[in-house]
């Protein structure tokens, strides 16, 4: 959940803001349906989201199903307004104008295979097989046919899925397998593709309700992620190894409980902090002994 927002909010609102990761003065409107976004960050990909934009408008019938995830602003914008550290080259004609907007995602409008997730990819004639169509030059930017998915685990945990596809978050991290989408902007990037990932929904309840009766439709069960802990992503999240931290919840001489979630498994934990001494040392090798030996694998104990 946002800091300074409460469940009351409505999601979304307002449904026009301003987003300084675009670069440009011009307004971006999300639809206050859209729990997340994905943006073109660098040149490549809004180049590429454009000539999607353009070449769905030109065979709708084809596209039907890409274009329900493509939100396109009014007018086009010049090349040359935006800025950045691309490293391709500036464009030289003030009359280049390209389509801008984001791929969104919503609980209205559905991907083809809901328990897979969102699948993320290239290709002119892959229309039939991907969700959200970065690119039609899929071998030119490096992007596979199915290069990714964004999907919720069975704790309601929005998750990325690489596919065994490169993909890199925050220009650094290279991830292999899965990893939660922890932050409310993620920078992700698909072969030379970069974008970053929004989340705009502030009210927990709402997003709850949504994901429950969209998992409920599907036949994939109630959501095992207990109300305490918040669902949605969030800065006031602490990033600590493969882990983030929500909230305390538990404090004593000993230690402090901290509610988790695992990275790379979206998987609840729950931490104890406390620090080691010479003194604890026995103490807490023992407590160590016995969670293994009781089987508490849903328990994580991590020393500070």
């Amino acid at each position: 959940m946002m800091l300074g927002h409460t469940d009351e909010d409505v999601p979304g609102t307002p449904d026009t803001e301003y987003d300084p990761y675009l670069y440009s003065g011009q307004q971006v409107r999300h639809n206050e349906d859209d729990f997340a976004g994905l943006f073109p960050d660098n040149n490549l990909a809004r180049q590429a989201f454009s000539d999607v934009v353009e070449k769905v408008r030109s065979d709708r019938s084809s596209y039907e199903h890409v274009e329900q995830f493509l939100v396109v602003n009014d007018f086009k914008e010049p090349l040359k307004s935006w800025s950045g550290t691309d490293t391709e080259a500036s464009p030289t004609e003030e009359s280049d104008s390209i389509w801008t907007g984001y791929f969104r995602f919503s609980f209205l409008c559905l991907p083809r295979d809901p328990r897979r997730g969102w699948i993320l990819g290239g290709g002119d004639h892959e229309f039939g097989a991907v969700d959200h169509l970065l690119t039609l030059k899929k071998q030119q930017h490096q992007v596979h046919s199915r290069h990714a998915r964004l999907l919720h685990n069975e704790n309601g945990v929005w998750m990325l899925h690489n596919d065994k596809r490169k993909v890199i978050v925050d220009g650094k991290e290279k991830v292999s397998g899965m990893r939660q989408m922890g932050e409310q902007i993620t920078s992700l990037t698909f072969g030379d593709l970069t974008y970053h990932l929004k989340w705009f929904t502030s009210s927990e309840s709402w997003y709850r309700d949504q994901l429950q009766n969209f998992r409920t439709r599907f036949g994939m069960g109630h959501v095992a992620h207990p109300r305490s802990l918040s669902l949605t992503p969030s800065d006031a999240f602490v990033e600590h190894k493969d882990y983030y931290f929500h909230r305390p919840f538990a404090a004593g001489g000993f230690g402090t409980i901290i509610s988790a979630t695992e990275k790379s498994t979206g998987k609840i934990v729950g931490v104890k902090r406390f620090k080691k001494t010479r003194q604890n040392k026995h103490s807490i090798d023992l407590e160590i002994q016995l969670y293994n030996r009781i089987g508490l694998s849903h328990v994580s104990v991590l020393l500070s």
